[in-house]
């Protein structure tokens, strides 16, 4: 017989058993880990593809938290400072294009009808299972302003769609280039689904954005991430280091598109090489 265990506050005759609330502790922690690390993923990719942000970040870092050692960083402190400043607006931008949980799966437990950004009406029957696009709504254009892109590569039709062209953490921030003027700086819009909303929102939701600021301040507090520009390429251009490095970043934001694999997360099943590299500044 199994052993069992009652919940704090419950009076349930039935309560969950050992194995069944391991089962669901386990299942957190692993779904946690991997959409955790598949942010941290995309982060580092985008910091080596845009260095002015990179620095940006590193400045900011470097102002708040000094040459004080790592443990006297302060999560009381540190963490709600950073997480306001450019790392959080990092986070919400990396969120907002490449969402670990493409889409999210609810059932309708009585009929309802849903407006659509157009305007029709939409009747969802009971028990209807549904998948929410969170893609689709982040980067829906009747809701979102989507900025200049921070590259010329859109002008080749080898870059496709892909988000990393749009990549652009000022948009979370109170101050913004003149370049861009957001009119909604709301940010828990409703439209941003990274962690689910409502009553079964992601319980996990405060210990990921934890996890992100401590491993991300941790990184480029103390080194920078570099694209690795093959010997090939820097020959293709004569030796030209500025001209390679660009033909890199441009190839490694056609592969944020073309070669992302999407299931139940998100993740890229090819390599793009990056170099860590010590802080000297």
């Amino acid at each position: 017989m199994s052993e069992s265990v009652v919940l704090s506050g419950s009076t349930t005759e039935n309560p969950l058993s050992k194995e069944s609330v391991l089962g669901n502790i386990f299942f957190s922690l692993l779904a946690g880990h991997e959409t955790t690390g598949g942010t941290l993923g995309f982060a580092y990719l985008l910091m080596a593809i845009y260095p002015q942000f990179q620095q940006q970040m590193q400045r900011e870092l470097d102002a708040q938290l000094g040459s004080r050692p790592m443990n006297e960083w302060s999560l009381e402190t540190d963490y709600p400072k950073l997480r306001q400043g450019y790392l959080g607006a990092v986070q919400k931008e990396l969120l907002y294009l490449f969402n670990p949980a493409s889409f999210i799966m609810r059932k309708a437990l009585k009929p309802v009808t849903l407006i659509d950004a157009h305007g029709d009406s939409h009747h969802i029957p009971e028990n209807t299972l549904t998948l929410v696009n969170n893609a689709g709504a982040a980067r829906n254009p009747s809701n979102w302003n989507r900025p200049k892109p921070n590259i010329e590569a859109e002008k080749s039709k080898e870059f496709s769609y892909s988000p990393a062209l749009y990549f652009n953490p000022d948009r979370w921030l109170e101050a913004v280039d003149a370049g861009y003027q957001a009119d909604r700086r709301d940010q828990d819009l409703v439209t941003w689904t990274a962690f689910g909303s409502g009553g079964r929102v992601c319980p996990g939701k405060e210990f990921a954005t934890i996890e992100l600021t401590s491993a991300m301040a941790t990184l480029f507090k103390f080194h920078s991430l570099e694209l690795v520009v093959e010997k090939s390429t820097l020959d293709l251009y004569g030796g030209n280091e500025k001209l390679a490095w660009e033909r890199t970043r441009d190839k490694a934001v056609k592969m944020l598109y073309d070669d992302i694999e999407v299931n139940i997360t998100i993740g890229m099943h090819k390599d793009i090489p990056l170099r860590i590299v010590k802080r000297t500044e």
